[in-house]
């Protein structure tokens, strides 16, 4: 029952729970109507508990819903990683282990009780952990563009870039804006805007690869770290500007824009992986400031 009651808090919904709430009430009936038939366990003269003549149900029971209940969180950890699979298979041996040892040598050795009991909080711990876990993944990608990591993603991961003293040569920093997304907003509307930024994901993804970690960091703003050499960043941009383009084309209301800036490590010796993402934001800007120069001319 306990380990049904963490199973459904999975809200799996699949045909295993059906099998493991099919399996728990069969035997709440069972155990009921056993109480009063002697099947399962009496007790003799002596004030020992016996085995009675459906015993066997009983085990199988035991065993059915151990199988059904590690299925489940099998099936719930396989996103996960594998550390945590060895860990829970881990905890169901633990289980099966404590009730063989009663099953076989009997007598005194009731350990059944005391695996399951250590099985179920180490369930619960596990379920936490995976929840958890969950919880981070959905923070780690873009509400809006599903295909590229968030601004959360973007600060958990420039930390541990941080620890990097000194980055590879190659470790490149790109920062993309779109151009005249207010515009946009202001002139044919938000909706409008959102497909502009979804655009933008979509080609700066295709430019760039995805061998490379794709942030939005803003509302138009967006973050790629690569590892690059320079000839093949300023590849990248002229990647960029053909999908551009050709995004541009198949729309008949609006054209999409982007400026780009980056920054190697290489050609900026020293500094650390967030100031080489300032050195590209500054690069971008320039190149955003020549877009709107050449608009006014």
């Amino acid at each position: 029952m306990a380990g049904g009651a963490i199973v459904a808090q999975m809200k799996l919904h699949n045909r295993w729970f059906k099998a493991l709430i099919a399996v728990l009430a069969g035997n709440a009936v069972f155990q009921i109507i056993a109480s009063f038939n002697d099947w399962m366990i009496l007790v003799d003269m002596q004030h020992r508990y016996i085995h009675g003549p459906l015993y066997g149900v009983y085990i199988a029971i035991y065993l059915l819903v151990t199988f059904l209940t590690a299925t489940e969180f099998v099936i719930f950890s396989l996103s996960y990683r594998k550390r945590n699979r060895v860990s829970l298979i881990s905890v169901f041996v633990l289980v099966l282990v404590g009730i063989g040892i009663q099953e076989v040598l009997g007598g005194e050795y009731r350990t059944a009780y005391v695996a399951m009991t250590i099985g179920v909080a180490l369930m619960f711990i596990h379920y936490a952990e995976f929840y958890k876990m969950a919880a981070d993944e959905q923070l780690m990608k873009d509400a809006l563009c599903s295909d590229v990591f968030s601004r959360y993603a973007y600060k958990k991961d420039m930390e541990q870039y941080s620890l990097m003293n000194p980055l590879p040569e190659d470790f490149t920093v790109f920062v993309f804006d779109i151009n005249g997304l207010k515009a946009v907003n202001d002139t044919i509307g938000h909706d409008a805007g959102d497909e502009l930024i979804l655009g933008a994901a979509g080609c700066i993804k295709k430019a760039t690869g995805d061998a490379f970690r794709c942030y939005r960091i803003g509302g138009d703003e967006f973050v790629v770290v690569a590892n690059t050499e320079k000839d093949k960043a300023e590849e990248i941009l002229v990647r960029l500007d053909e999908e551009t383009k050709r995004w541009s084309r198949d729309k008949s209301a609006f054209s999409l824009s982007i400026a780009p800036g980056y920054a190697c490590a290489k050609d900026y010796q020293g500094l650390s992986a967030e100031e080489l993402n300032k050195k590209a934001d500054q690069a971008m800007y320039v190149s955003k400031a020549a877009y709107y120069l050449s608009r006014s001319g």
